[in-house]
């Protein structure tokens, strides 16, 4: 099981902030797989000469950490509370989470399994691939193979990624750290880019995936 963090913890930021005269943007989980959200709007209650600013980012894990290296890139450049949020509220509908997890019983056990419920009869020997969609998980393939789903999910960034650093991509994993750094280099190649970081998947993510998932976020180049 996992929780939020109380709204109690906010406390000191928020009147760290208040006395510099500073705006605040939380930059959350998304709010249908998490209390995040919540807790900040509720922690910011107490605050009410401050400007506090939740933003649902409909995404977790790597694709979170993106949204928040990217706001706190835009707030060093001088960007001002309402230019960050609407930022982020522009590049939340292109955002892509796809991943794989060797079985949907963690999944299933802490309720967050979203559309991907009717797979749990069928699975057998079929590997799924998940997505977040709409800031829950949701079945988006199956492949016969680990070894298919794997060329699978670097397929699905050939054909739906931002072509370049804008992408933003970057490769999660948990006790999966071969295949991880197998696909970041095959991305690498294949798409020309730099740099892809390898995540390990933090706890709150474990506890739902299971170990041995492994994960790819990015931008989108359309809306698909």
């Amino acid at each position: 099981k996992t929780a939020a963090q109380p709204t109690h913890l906010y406390g000191p930021i928020f009147e760290a902030a208040r006395k510099k005269g500073e705006s605040v943007v939380v930059v959350a989980p998304s709010g249908k797989v998490s209390g995040t959200v919540r807790s900040a709007e509720v922690a910011a209650q107490d605050f009410p000469g401050l400007d506090v600013h939740v933003v649902d980012t409909q995404s977790i894990a790597g694709g979170l950490g993106t949204f928040v290296l990217l706001a706190d890139d835009w707030a060093k450049q001088g960007a001002d509370a309402k230019t960050i949020v609407r930022r982020l509220n522009e590049l939340i509908p292109q955002h892509r989470t796809y991943f794989l997890v060797d079985t949907l019983e963690y999944l299933a056990k802490g309720g967050r399994i979203g559309g991907a419920k009717a797979l749990l009869g069928e699975l057998l020997q079929v590997k799924p691939i998940l997505t977040v969609r709409g800031g829950q998980v949701e079945a988006f393939e199956q492949q016969r193979t680990k070894k298919r789903a794997l060329a699978r999910l670097a397929e699905i960034i050939s054909e739906q990624s931002i072509k370049g650093p804008d992408a933003h991509i970057c490769v999660m994993q948990v006790e999966a750290m071969q295949s991880a750094q197998e696909l970041a280099a095959s991305l690498q190649a294949n798409l020309k880019v730099a740099d892809i970081p390898i995540y390990q998947l933090p706890p709150a993510i474990v506890v739902h995936a299971g170990p041995g998932c492994l994960a790819i976020g990015f931008f989108a180049a359309a809306m698909v």
